[in-house]
């Protein structure tokens, strides 16, 4: 070798390497003397850091060797500050003069041999620290698997889909978790596998109304399903116990593991029957209404209660029926009044066939009198000519010989 070591040391390749791309290497007379003023410019030449003041061919560098050999001057510069590499002058180096000293060709072939070696080191150490590393790898959890695939293909890798699970807290197509995870290296052109969500699986509801809530939850657990809040109202439509209403509904979509809220019957709500017999029909139906019931009224003509209240009920006062059923009063009318005919001094059969003619009932007292037509009527309540509700009584007075 031209010096016996190479120009650049380290712990390991990397640190090398390094070195390489960030260091100036030492001019090679530091280490050997002999070496004359031509040769180290041709080498420091050949080992620039930038490429602008390297040979910019091997016919370039030939020339030089070749002149450095001769004695002649060479073209190798000095190495150019940063800000003056893009003036690309070029200009020759006088040789020191210095007493003229026998070469040995073998030696200069040598120094050319490594040369051409340590630049090819210095490339190639360059092209290795750039590449250390590689690409670093997005992070594309998250994201939907088509934007997912071109991050990826922006960064110059590949996706691969591992598989797809079932996940109700992601959405269908997003991707849960990828490997190599973000921030890892990866050759360019690498892929990254990734697992992707299928959404939740979603199952059908059943139909629960009409069952009771053991039955309805036995049905949800064969489904997939839970059975979620329970509540309870008064019904007269469905017996004590049973479903009679559900949300979701039957046949609608959900989730598996889902909840289905019930409402389940309380049965029929009951309430007792208040007494409301001898109350005027308004009051009666207040009174009712007031605990849940409704009110149906019939009319009966009575001449012993007043006209317009209550005379009986259905059911009657103290029984406990469904709220919201239908109590029926019976309300009293009177029936037109008519004229009272006259029937003193008719025989007591004629006299009762007229009263009742009219509508009346009749009433019959006899009175003892020997010296009396037996069977005349001699009196009448009400008398006439007047007027009596019908149905009313008239009462008639008949004589008779005997009690």
């Amino acid at each position: 070798m031209l010096i016996g070591k190479v120009p650049f040391d380290g712990e390991n390749p990397v640190a090398i390497a390094y070195k390489h791309v960030r260091e100036d290497p030492l001019p090679p007379s530091m280490i050997n003397p002999d070496i004359s003023p031509e040769l180290e410019a041709v080498v420091m030449k050949a080992l620039s850091k930038n490429p602008e003041n390297r040979y910019q061919s091997a016919v370039e560098m030939y020339s030089d060797l070749e002149r450095c050999l001769e004695g002649a001057p060479v073209y190798a510069t000095p190495v150019l500050p940063q800000q003056e590499a893009s003036l690309g002058a070029t200009r020759a180096y006088p040789a020191v003069p210095t007493t003229p000293r026998r070469r040995s060709l073998a030696w200069l072939w040598i120094g050319i041999i490594c040369v051409v070696a340590l630049a090819g080191i210095g490339i190639g150490a360059w092209a290795l620290v750039s590449s250390i590393g590689g690409v670093a790898v997005p992070q594309v959890v998250g994201l939907n698997k088509s934007d997912a695939q071109q991050r990826l293909n922006e960064a110059g890798l590949e996706m691969k889909v591992e598989k797809t699970v079932i996940d109700a807290q992601k959405p269908k197509d997003t991707v849960i978790s990828q490997d190599p995870a973000p921030g890892s290296k990866l050759d360019k052109g690498g892929t990254v596998q990734v697992v992707v969500s299928k959404g939740v699986e979603k199952v059908g509801v059943p139909n629960l109304v009409g069952i009771t809530q053991a039955e309805a939850s036995a049905a949800l657990s064969s489904a997939g399903l839970k059975l979620g809040e329970v509540s309870q109202e008064f019904t007269a439509r469905a017996p004590k116990g049973v479903v009679i209403s559900q949300s979701p509904t039957s046949g609608s979509q959900v989730a598996k593991d889902s909840d289905v809220s019930v409402t389940v019957s309380k049965g029929a709500e009951t309430v007792t029957v208040p007494d409301v017999a001898g109350m005027t029909q308004d009051a009666a139906t207040q009174a009712l209404a007031a605990v849940g019931l409704q009110v149906g009224v019939e009319t009966q003509t009575s001449t012993t209660v007043p006209e317009g209240s209550v005379i009986s009920q259905a059911p009657a006062a103290g029984q406990d029926v469904p709220k919201g059923s239908t109590v029926t009063i019976t309300v009293a009318k009177q029936q037109p009044t008519v004229d009272v005919p006259n029937v003193v001094g008719m025989k007591k059969a004629a006299a009762k066939t007229t009263l009742e003619q009219k509508g009346f009932a009749v009433n019959i007292i006899q009175t003892v009198d020997p010296s009396k037509t037996a069977g005349q009527v001699y009196k009448q309540t009400p008398s006439s000519p007047s007027k009596a509700p019908g149905g009313s009584n008239v009462t008639i007075y008949v004589w008779a010989k005997t009690a």
